[in-house]
């Protein structure tokens, strides 16, 4: 998936550079999820994508949701702020 984030910084720096330059504090898996919310991938797209069940692309989406913006609301919740995070 390195292929992906090496797209995802040429083609969403400002993204890219958020997730980075802030105390999140991301792993790669971590990363990639968020580019591909970030490009418009549903959550079953993402589990095949990223070799995962549905059911832990969302417990994995409702954990960062708390991990970075520190809210409880879930993994819909999470998407919507991806999606509006350093829009480029």
């Amino acid at each position: 998936m390195g292929e992906l984030r090496d797209v995802a910084t040429k083609h969403l720096p400002s993204f890219i550079q958020t997730l980075f330059n802030t105390d999140y504090e991301l792993q790669g898996h971590e990363t990639d999820l968020c580019v591909l919310i970030k490009v418009g991938f549903r959550p079953s797209e993402i589990a095949i994508v990223m070799n995962m069940t549905p059911q832990n692309i969302t417990n994995l989406r409702a954990r960062l949701n708390k991990k970075m913006f520190h809210a409880n609301k879930g993994a819909k919740d999470f998407d919507e702020k991806i999606i509006n995070l350093a829009s480029s």
